[in-house]
Order: structure tokens, then sequence, then C-alpha cells
């Protein structure tokens, strides 16, 4: 367990010190600053677009948190020969995965806490400024949950990451793959659903795909926190159990393959 908090903090402290996550929570006010200067475009929607656009925001920034930060953060591990130092320590390549997997998601959870205040107070500053447009159903209670759920769908996309870089390490196509997998994960109900209706190859392709891609449109809950919509405890605990159930497959699976992995 030690070893374990060895590499954790060490890849916590590396990436917490990184420019570009300032850079990228600098984006995301800058973000937030110009939805306050249109909010008069969206006439009486105006507080639920403002509850939208910034959920909407902390996912672009959550994403851009992976690709720029994350996924860097681990290719460097092999470029500057850090992880044979590791491995070469008295620690298992299980370990060293497990650690690198923990200190990014303390990461995420850091970046998730900042942005989720910084979200809440534009939603704060939205229904200052337009008292009389706030939803009748609004729930802080369901913004915090729509939060935590896009962290939740964070951390299965960087479970995907570390699946895809344990069997290449070259940076471009980890993070082509991992964006592929986003975006058939985000589109794949919507596929679904459309093909459901049409017997053949292709229903039985995008059946499939359901079975192997993350289906992340289960964690979006900006409908939900923007018109106050009532959700059922048993939809939380479903898709809770889905998304720490997919991130531990593709964990064990990505320790399996990094074992038998050669580094040299």
């Amino acid at each position: 367990m030690h070893k374990l908090y060895w590499v954790s903090w060490l890849t916590f402290k590396e990436g917490i010190k990184h420019r570009i996550l300032y850079g990228i929570i600098l984006f995301f006010i800058f973000a937030a600053m110009t939805s306050l200067v249109f909010a008069d475009f969206f006439a009486i929607d105006v507080v639920k677009v403002g509850i939208d656009f910034a959920l909407s925001a902390t996912s672009l920034t959550g994403l851009l948190v992976l690709f720029f930060l994350c996924i860097p953060m681990l290719n460097k591990d092999l470029d500057k020969r850090t992880v044979y130092f590791s491995i070469s320590s008295p620690i298992s390549r299980s370990q060293y995965i497990l650690g690198k997997f923990f200190g990014l998601f303390f990461i995420l959870f850091i970046c998730m806490l900042i942005l989720g205040i910084l979200s809440c107070l534009l939603v704060k500053i939205f229904m200052t400024l337009y008292k009389a447009y706030i939803p009748l159903n609004f729930s802080w209670a369901k913004m915090v949950l729509a939060l935590a759920f896009n962290l939740l769908s964070f951390l299965v996309l960087l479970s995907v990451i570390f699946f895809f870089w344990s069997v290449s390490s070259k940076g471009f196509i980890v993070s082509t793959f991992s964006l592929m997998a986003y975006i058939i994960g985000t589109n794949i109900a919507v596929v679904k659903e459309m093909v459901s209706s049409h017997p053949g190859v292709i229903k039985h392709i995008v059946n499939f795909s359901s079975w192997i891609f993350p289906n992340l449109s289960y964690f979006d809950l900006k409908k939900i926190a923007a018109h106050g919509l009532d959700i059922a405890p048993s939809y939380i605990l479903k898709i809770s159990i889905y998304g720490c159930f997919y991130i531990a497959i593709l964990l064990i699976l990505t320790m399996m393959i990094f074992k038998k992995k050669d580094l040299a």
C-alpha cells in the first residue's frame, strides 16, 4: 500500500504543478464570462441555458485535462524513462498502473472540485441576474449530482486511456483511439435507437459496440439538472455500478497487458 501511495503521490505532485492545468482552468473562466455576455440572447430560458452551459463547459474542460495532461504524462514516463526507474524499484507493474491511475484520479478530482465550484458560482450569477427565469424544480442537489457523474464519466474515459496506453505507447495512437471511444460512447445510445427498427448486419455491429465501448450518455445529467427533472435512486445506483465495473474491468485488462509488455 505504501508503494501504491508513493506512485500516486508523485503522479499527483507532477500533474498539479503542470502549467497546462492552470491554462485549462483559465479557459473555463473565460468561457463562463463569455456566456454571461451573451446571456440576453436566450430569452426566457436563460437560466436553463446557463446551467446547461456550465455543465457542458465543465465536461469540455475535463476532456482537455484528460487529453492534454493525462495522456502526455503517461507518455512522458516512457519517453524520459521514468517508468524504468519505477518498475526497477521494488514496485510491481500492477502497483505502478494503479498508482498512476489513482494519481491522475486525484488530479481530476481536484479539477472537478474547482470547476464544480466555478460552475455553481456561474449558475448563481445567472439566477441573481435573471430571478424571474429560474426553473421551478431546480435543485442544487441535482446540479452536484450532474457534476459527480461528470467526474465518473472522466474516470471511465481515463481507464480507456490506460488500456490503449498499455497496448500502444505512442501518444498519437492513444489519443486517437481514446477520442474515438469517447465519440462512440457519447453517441452509441442514439445510434442504437436509430437502427433498432432496421434488422441486419449494422444492427448487430451497433449492438456489439454497445457492449464493448462505454455508454457515456448514461452519465450525462445536464438535462435533468437544467430542467429539474426527477431521477430514480435506482438509476443512480445502476449507473454508478456500471461505471465502477467498467473501470475495474479495463484496469484489470491494462495490468494484464502491461505485465507482458516489453519496455526495453
